[in-house]
């Protein structure tokens, strides 16, 4: 029943919210890369569809789908990323920790 689904490159986690919200900011481009889907499928257990709709019958939705890729006809002029590694992010933890805080 999901209403909105991002598609993400490799070098993103789409478990980390965080990550996921980075490329939405950096490498979608709202105007050519979100679209919705009405009437879409769903199940008489979703919450948002009214109880009107329920006796209808009526369980659809709508869907919101965004690519957050970086763009395939200039994959290779992209600017690479940028983000630390996490091994980076915890060897400067430990050397800069103390100063940091």
């Amino acid at each position: 029943m999901a209403r909105v689904v991002v598609v993400v490159d490799d070098d993103v986690d789409p478990s980390n919210l965080h990550d996921v919200m980075w490329a939405v900011a950096t490498r979608c481009e709202p105007s050519e890369q979100i679209d919705i889907l009405r009437n879409a499928w769903s199940s008489a257990l979703d919450p948002r569809i009214s109880p009107a709709d329920k006796l209808r019958g009526i369980t659809s939705h709508s869907k919101v789908i965004i690519e957050a890729c970086r763009p395939f006809a200039w994959l290779d002029k992209f600017p690479p990323t940028s983000a630390l590694s996490l091994a980076e992010a915890a060897a400067i933890e430990e050397k800069w920790g103390d100063l940091l805080k």
